[in-house]
């Protein structure tokens, strides 16, 4: 199941990037390029003069990062790079040297590397990261102790225009810490950089949930805007990790779930809509590309899921259209995602089809998927999108 949800995702968000999709995506922020010109060489990297160490490498450069952040006329979003995307948090906690509790403290400094531009005939900056300081006050993997101070890696640097204004150039889904916030971190050394990166990103920093956090997570409604991200990136799993981080890290024990039991209520909403009538002509007369979620209930009826979807930072609902009036399609596991095709039931008759929507922030559905059994015995993925445009393509198994 979670190699056919993997491929799904992966389709689905290519189709989202190719149809004009929100800024962003796996790996990807926007390009700093797009910015109205590069920062030139000689201006100063957080407002200090910067002796360059080696030719095409500006060094760390200590200075004000902080004064500065309170400053910033600009965020540039560059390329994140060859980050790693985590499915769920087992993954993040693996990949973690030090799992902590601890309060950012202030920006000890910042490096920032450069090429040379033919178009400036000039060094202009490329990377760069800021260095902060975290004081530990619980740890729960890993060799440190309360009142260690590491130093965490941040993925940005802040820049000095000649003309005064100050840029904020990240290859971070995240903004700056914050001085005096406590953060859930899963942390990642670095011994190039004498530091520690967040594991994943955006999945390896949780700011101690508020009380209008905890009760958005304990009802299982939260979006990516609560979660401290730029929030017009899209962050694959994050609601996923967070969810999981929350019941392990956050959570009242006494009010812990065991896993079998969410699993066996997760299950318990599980709904299908057993109609023998239906058929695909007509399903597709019916799916709203481009409608509301509203028109959607209309149209299909009241007995769909919906969850966020792992891959996207927006909820996913689904339609199961059974041919047997007993069978739902059931998760296997609490990592499951919504956006998962039954390729067994389809090729069982057991399920017709499925029918996946992807609504807005305004409950405006602005893709539409319907997988189905074809002639040939494999499933089949029929995309839908608001301006018309219908794809009609095998993705199942033959």
């Amino acid at each position: 199941m979670r190699k056919a949800a993997v491929l799904f995702i992966v389709l689905f968000l290519l189709v989202l990037a190719a149809c004009g999709g929100p800024a962003g995506g796996v790996g990807r922020a926007g390009a700093a390029g797009d910015a109205p010109g590069p920062p030139e060489a000689s201006e100063r990297a957080a407002g200090h003069e910067a002796a360059a160490d080696a030719p095409g490498d500006i060094g760390d450069v200590p200075g004000n990062v902080d004064d500065l952040l309170a400053d910033v006329d600009e965020v540039v979003h560059g390329a994140a790079g060859d980050r790693l995307i985590y499915h769920g948090l087992r993954e993040v906690e693996t990949a973690s040297d030090l799992i902590v509790e601890a309060v950012a403290k202030g920006a000890v400094g910042q490096h920032v590397e450069t090429r040379y531009s033919d178009a400036f005939g000039k060094e202009v900056p490329s990377s760069g990261h800021t260095k902060r300081e975290i004081e530990v006050v619980r740890v729960h993997k890993g060799g440190a102790a309360a009142g260690d101070t590491l130093t965490l890696l941040e993925s940005y640097y802040v820049w000095t225009r000649e003309d005064g204004s100050v840029q904020l150039v990240t290859r971070s889904f995240l903004p700056p810490a914050v001085p005096g916030e406590t953060y859930l971190l899963f942390l990642r050394h670095h011994e190039a950089f004498g530091g520690y990166w967040t594991v994943g990103d955006y999945q390896g920093r949780f700011s101690i949930p508020t009380t209008d956090v905890r009760e958005k997570a304990e009802a299982r409604t939260l979006r990516q805007a609560d979660l401290g991200v730029y929030d017009h990136e899209t962050a694959p799993y994050l609601l996923k990790v967070y969810y999981d981080a929350y019941d392990r890290y956050f959570r009242d024990p006494a009010a812990r779930v065991p896993e079998e039991e969410q699993l066996r209520q997760r299950n318990e909403r599980v709904k299908a809509v057993h109609d023998p009538d239906m058929t695909l002509e007509r399903l597709k007369t019916l799916v709203p590309a481009g409608g509301t979620v509203e028109d959607a209930v209309r149209l299909l009826g009241d007995r769909y899921n919906r969850e966020p979807g792992y891959a996207t930072w927006e909820d996913v609902i689904r339609y199961d259209f059974t041919g047997d009036p007993d069978y739902r399609f059931l998760y296997d596991s609490m990592d499951a995602d919504i956006f998962t095709v039954d390729h067994a039931g389809l090729e069982s008759g057991k399920m017709r089809f499925q029918v996946f929507l992807f609504p807005d922030g305004d409950e405006v559905i602005r893709h539409a998927f319907i997988a189905y059994r074809g002639e040939d015995g494999r499933t089949r993925w029929l995309s839908m999108f608001p301006d018309g445009t219908v794809y009609d393509e095998a993705i199942g198994n033959p």
